[in-house]
């Protein structure tokens, strides 16, 4: 395998790159601090906890949006970044916007006032989605951070209760699944199954 040329990425970074982006080079590649990458995150935060503001390229909404707390907190932890302060205003968002049965949605409303890719499109009645909240959780479960809350019950089943999403293998509802199992503590896991993928454009 070619030896990546960590230079030219440094330097493509430092052209293209977002502050957060320079900043997770740092840390990941450079032997840089986590604080920076820390703060970098929190630009993104709004007073109510949720994250917005183009941290997902793929919605520019300035308002709190699940795939953005995904990224967030996914950022995080592969920075070994943890914040307990962003953490937990993060769930607290989850937590008060949560769909009825539980859950994260694929994407919020505001969304929509805002430029965003063709797939950010909110489903009618706000359904939970095993991409949003199998993401999440995973991440959460793996850093030892409680779902209860926005996930809603446990399944009875355990581990086997995301066996009942009918998705095809490879896909990312499966991949999600996968994560969220893969993460979850052997004495329960959330009921992803209760949860589906989005609609397709």
């Amino acid at each position: 395998m070619t030896k990546p040329d960590l230079g030219a990425a440094a330097q493509f970074l430092a052209a293209s790159g977002r502050v957060l982006d320079r900043r997770r080079f740092q840390r990941l590649f450079e032997g840089g601090g986590a604080g920076p990458v820390r703060d970098a995150i929190a630009a993104y935060r709004n007073p109510d906890g949720g994250f917005g503001h183009d941290l997902e390229p793929d919605g520019r909404c300035p308002d709190g949006q699940p795939a953005a707390i995904e990224l967030a907190l996914r950022t995080l932890d592969e920075a070994d970044a943890w914040a307990d302060d962003l953490v937990s205003g993060a769930c607290g968002w989850l937590q008060a916007n949560a769909p009825a049965g539980g859950g994260a949605a694929f994407a919020e409303s505001s969304v929509e006032r805002w430029p965003h890719a063709p797939w950010q499109v909110p489903e009618a009645g706000r359904p939970a989605t095993l991409i949003s909240t199998g993401q999440i959780a995973g991440t959460l479960h793996a850093r030892g951070r409680s779902t209860r809350g926005w996930i809603g019950p446990r399944s009875s089943s355990g581990r086997g209760s995301t066996c009942r999403m009918k998705q095809p293998p490879g896909s990312v509802p499966t991949t999600c699944a996968a994560c969220c199992a893969s993460c979850a503590p052997t004495t329960g896991f959330p009921d992803c199954g209760q949860v589906r993928a989005p609609s397709q454009p």
